[in-house]
């Protein structure tokens, strides 16, 4: 059951097969990854908490008047998609402590930055236990992910500078999100949310329309637009999450009779920026099943930094060790192996995660109220059942690729 629109996602180096890793690696990781993960959450709550929004570093070095280099070790703290590699981005007490005195100034909540002192804290005895002190802990940390930028990443970055020159338009981050769920009558009905943060233009006269349709269906084959299996939706703006004045929603008809949204983008100016974002819903879709596997295609069609996925399905319905995903040309949707085709891969390093199961998980500095904006969006649904949470952040995706996230074989 599927519905489409997944610095280096890397990973850190384990021993070798004819080395096992010994007792002290193990240990260490376990400890290091739980209060980093700890202190990640409380980096996060208290970036969302700060009065105004910080969704760069160089906001956040604004907002709170620190150096920069301090803005970047937070602001990566936060942000980095592998946890373990963090490790050597916590700033040291001295730094913490001028951070913390920052967002106090700054009129930030005294519960977060209770919350982040308490997890600081422990991550500083856990240092202790595993390594004795910081300088021995950055350096097991060197030795389990050394410092080596992908290949792929540097040809990504260098190829969004080329497009958005070229289009003229370019994006933040693009952000989407898919929510199964079952009634109690056995319907399944699907929830996307998606959206642009930064979206700006470039250039005079270039102009944007984003597609802002969804379509959904049931098994693991994609089916063509105009097939009885597959539902195609409008959208409907978000007007409290997205910049005003609203832009406008372009309604056409295919050549299959089946009408698609679009949204449509002008005068952005060359310093402008618009936010936007929308839901799809999707009521009673064709074959709508809890049988995995259940996932979310997002094509890149606009230059972004960031292309982020959540897959969010009800709690129990999959096993989070069977998450998978892949990139491919947006074009080779149809190609499945089902019709006798293989789709083509393109080259990707990166993985996905499982959050868990709190909302509190989704949040995001690449859009602070994102987590409040999928809550909003349950409760005017009465979803109120647990959901498990997986998420793949891929930067600087390659445009008219399509990132793919799945849980369960496919």
């Amino acid at each position: 059951m599927l519905s489409g629109m997944a610095p280096r996602a890397s990973t850190c180096k384990r021993s070798k097969a004819d080395a096992p890793a010994p007792v002290l690696d193990q240990t260490f990781e376990a400890r290091t990854l739980q209060v980093l993960a700890q202190l990640r959450g409380a980096v996060q709550s208290l970036i969302a908490a700060l009065p105004v929004e910080a969704p760069r570093a160089v906001d956040l070095r604004r907002a709170l008047n620190i150096d920069a280099a301090l803005a970047w070790q937070i602001f990566s703290l936060a942000n980095h998609q592998d946890l373990l590699r963090t490790g050597r981005l916590v700033p040291k007490a001295g730094a913490m402590r001028r951070f913390v005195e920052s967002a106090q100034s700054a009129g930030t909540s005294a519960a977060a930055i209770a919350d982040l002192q308490t997890a600081y804290q422990q991550f500083e005895v856990a240092v202790k236990d595993v390594a004795g002190d910081r300088r021995t802990f950055d350096a097991i940390l060197s030795g389990l992910c050394p410092d080596d930028e992908s290949a792929l990443l540097r040809l990504r970055r260098a190829a969004f500078r080329a497009n958005a020159s070229v289009w003229g338009v370019s994006a933040r981050a693009s952000i989407h999100s898919v929510i199964f769920y079952e009634r109690p009558t056995g319907e399944h009905d699907c929830l996307g949310i998606r959206g642009r943060v930064g979206l700006r233009k470039l250039q005079e006269g270039a102009s944007i329309g984003i597609y802002a349709s969804s379509r959904t269906w049931g098994g693991s084959t994609c089916p063509p637009d105009s097939g009885a299996d597959v539902a195609v939706d409008g959208c409907t703006l978000l007007p409290e999450y997205s910049t005003k004045p609203l832009p406008k929603i372009t309604r056409l008809e295919g050549p299959d009779g089946l009408s698609r949204d679009y949204v449509q983008l002008e005068k952005l100016g060359r310093s402008g920026e618009v936010t936007v974002f929308w839901r799809n819903l999707t009521r009673n879709f064709p074959g709508g099943s809890r049988t995995p596997p259940h996932g979310i295609t997002a094509p890149c069609l606009e230059p972004s930094e960031v292309l982020l996925l959540d897959l969010i399905i009800p709690h129990g319905w999959v096993n989070p060790s069977t998450t998978s995903v892949w990139v491919t040309p947006e074009s080779s949707r149809y190609a499945t192996a089902h019709h006798g085709l293989v789709p083509h891969r393109l080259p990707f390093e990166g993985s996905a995660e499982y959050l868990g199961t709190s909302l509190q998980s989704l949040r995001t500095t690449h859009m602070p109220r994102y987590h409040e904006m999928v809550t909003q969006q349950l409760d005017l649904l009465k979803w109120h059942i647990p959901f498990d949470i997986f998420r793949c952040v891929v930067n600087y995706p390659v445009l008219h690729s399509a990132v793919n996230l799945c849980v369960g074989a496919i």
